[in-house]
C-alpha cells in the first residue's frame, strides 16, 4: 500500500475518533511519599475524598478498580478502570471506557518541586463521543479533587 493513504486514512481516522483532555495541577508542601500514601490509602479515601471514590478492586498493574465519580451534585456514576502502570511515588495510570466510543487514560503524577510536591491529574479522552461531549464539569471536578487531596495531606501533616 502506498505510504501516503495510509498517512491520510490513519488522519482521518484520528480525526472521526477525537481526542481531549483536562488537566490541573496543584502544589502540596509535602513529600511525594507522603502525597502518593494518601492518593493510594484506599480504605481511607471515604473519610476525606468526595470527587473520586473507589469503591471495588485492588490497586495493583492490571486490577479493574469501581469508582463513584461525583462529577457535580447532580452527576453520579460507577466508572470502571483497569490498573495500567503504578510507580510508586511518581504514577498511577488507569484506563477506562468504551473502545472507540468514548476512552479515558487517567494519570496523577507526582513531582518533586522546591515547595514539596506537584500533583498533576491529567486525562485524555479519545473516541466518537469526544465531539460530543462537554469535559468542562470533569475538570472543575478533578480541580475540586486535587484540593481535596492537598487538604488530605496537610491536615495529616500539620501544614497549612
Amino acid at each position: 500500500m502506498n505510504a501516503s493513504f495510509l498517512f491520510i486514512a490513519a488522519a482521518t481516522l484520528s480525526s472521526w475518533l477525537g481526542l481531549k483532555s483536562v488537566e490541573t495541577e496543584i502544589i502540596i508542601n509535602a513529600a511525594p511519599e507522603t502525597v502518593w500514601s494518601v492518593l493510594t490509602d484506599f480504605e481511607k479515601h471515604k473519610e476525606w475524598n468526595e470527587v473520586l471514590i473507589p469503591i471495588k478492586g485492588e490497586l495493583k498493574e492490571g486490577s479493574e478498580i469501581t469508582y463513584e465519580f461525583h462529577q457535580d451534585e447532580n452527576n453520579i456514576s460507577k466508572i470502571p478502570a483497569t490498573v495500567m502502570e503504578i510507580v510508586p511515588n511518581r504514577l498511577l495510570n488507569q484506563r477506562g471506557g468504551i473502545s472507540t466510543i468514548l476512552t479515558f487514560d487517567h494519570k496523577y503524577i507526582l513531582e518533586t518541586v522546591e515547595e514539596g510536591t506537584k500533583l498533576t491529574i491529567y486525562e485524555e479522552y479519545t473516541g466518537v463521543g469526544v465531539h460530543f461531549w462537554d469535559e468542562t464539569p470533569v475538570l472543575k471536578a478533578y480541580e475540586r479533587l486535587a484540593k481535596l487531596i492537598q487538604k488530605r495531606v496537610h491536615a495529616l501533616t500539620g501544614h497549612e
